[in-house]
């Protein structure tokens, strides 16, 4: 397929300019999963940070729960109490606080262990208020048993399961944005080759394919400016505009050899015509003198006075025709000389509009 200079040029500029357009595209893209995968990763991290302080406080809300079982009052007991009641208000923040940010592959267990976790701080603040306003002895009887101790334990084995889950997803996460900043690492330094080679490629394209070929057409036109003929135009035989510019050339190359070709076949017929017109007054000249010698030998036999005076009156005559002629010759030469120079200048529409007499007529019809 035949490809104009301009589409060829507006590929170039095309490949150049979507080179960059489509790594930007690509590397806004990769940066966008990279932040999502980023994001999962800080949720995935603060949800272990969560699930860490939970269990945390888990063991510590036991470990004040069993203070409130050895305690023989309520006097004994309050301080645990207190703490107990701190501790149960920072898991229900904290839980609040999870939900509000969780992986959602996982929202449906966390849900449920916040279900679990309202339950243990509701346990936990019904002990502390039966150690308060009933007796010590009420609030073991009402906490320290099989029963308790077997929720207790499966929130904690709840909080073990999250936790692996969370470890799990945490290095999952953490493994993909390691991969994506890999990988655009990677598309960055392909796609910065890529540009590179696409620009190396343009400049060589556009050098080879425009910029020489116009300094070669344009040294050609000023050789043709300068007389020089005999010459190959470069780039004529190309299917682009360059082509279309070389054959021009070729054109203004041909009209001037065509021009010479014209003006030295006008050259050898103005001369030839010269040299007959220069022969016919050569041979009138010999024409008229031989008559001239006749008539002076039959005049020989007249008087000598009469013959004298005869003799001058002819020779007058003679003088007055050869100046007559030499005149019309220099008007014939001159409007001749003027022809050819208005031909010389391109003016191909002369025409010798003054008569001449009858001897130099068909000169001027030949013209």
């Amino acid at each position: 397929m035949k490809l104009s200079l301009r589409t060829r040029l507006l590929l170039v500029i095309g490949l150049l300019g979507g080179v960059p357009i489509f790594g930007v595209a690509l590397n806004s893209y990769n940066l966008a999963v990279s932040k999502q995968a980023s994001a999962q990763m800080d949720v995935a991290w603060q949800g272990a940070r969560y699930l860490e302080r939970i269990n945390g406080l888990v063991y510590a809300a036991v470990m004040e729960s069993r203070g409130i079982y050895m305690s023989p009052d309520w006097h004994t007991a309050e301080p645990f109490a207190k703490k107990l009641l701190q501790d149960l208000a920072d898991i229900e923040t904290t839980a609040n606080l999870w939900r509000g940010r969780v992986i959602e592959s996982e929202r449906g267990r966390i849900e449920r262990l916040a279900h679990d976790i309202d339950e243990f701080v509701a346990f936990r603040k019904e002990l502390v208020r039966r150690a308060q306003f009933e007796s010590a002895e009420i609030a073991r009887a009402y906490g320290d048993n099989a029963a308790n101790r077997k929720v207790r334990s499966a929130l904690n084995d709840e909080l073990v399961d999250l936790d692996k889950a969370y470890a799990e997803y945490t290095a999952s996460t953490e493994r993909e944005v390691k991969r994506i900043e890999w990988l655009n690492e990677i598309i960055l330094i392909s796609l910065a080759s890529l540009a590179t080679l696409a620009l190396g490629a343009g400049f060589f394209y556009v050098i080879a394919s425009l910029i020489r070929p116009l300094y070669s057409l344009r040294n050609c036109m000023l050789q043709i400016a300068g007389g020089q003929l005999d010459l190959k135009v470069p780039g004529a035989s190309r299917p682009d505009e360059i082509g279309e510019i070389g054959q021009a050339v070729m054109a203004m190359r041909d009209a001037a050899l065509e021009k010479g070709r014209i003006e030295q076949r006008q050259h050898a017929e103005f001369q030839r015509q010269q040299a007959e017109e220069q022969r016919r007054i050569e041979v009138d000249l010999q024409a008229t003198a031989a008559e001239l010698h006749a008539k002076a030998a039959e005049q020989q036999e007249l008087t000598r006075a009469e013959a004298q005076k005869r003799l001058d009156a002819e020779q007058a005559r003679a003088a007055e025709e050869r100046a007559n002629t030499a005149e019309q010759q220099a008007r014939v030469v001159a409007s001749l000389a003027k022809g050819l120079k208005s031909f010389a200048e391109g003016d191909l529409a002369f025409r010798m509009t003054e008569s001449f007499t009858a001897a130099y007529e068909q000169i001027r019809l030949d013209f």
